[in-house]
């Protein structure tokens, strides 16, 4: 694995963008929708995004099931 193609880990800013867009989407800036989203976290369904597994787990990371590739 390259430097460049390590995981960035999440700013306690993105992890609130995560929170906000889980209860309304609209509430977050484009700019950080799509940094989101180029970190795994958020994927386009119908030209709407929506929280990826990683997303869903970055949130409820206490409980739930896991997520290859990250929790290995």
């Amino acid at each position: 694995m390259t430097t460049s193609a390590q995981p960035t880990p999440l700013t306690v800013d993105e992890i609130d963008a995560l929170r906000r867009y889980a209860r309304d989407p609209a509430s977050i800036d484009p700019g950080l929708r799509d940094a989101l989203a180029a970190k795994g976290m958020l994927q386009h369904d119908d030209g709407a995004p929506s929280l990826t597994p990683a997303g869903e787990h970055a949130l409820h990371v206490d409980h739930g099931p896991t997520v290859p590739g990250l929790d290995n």
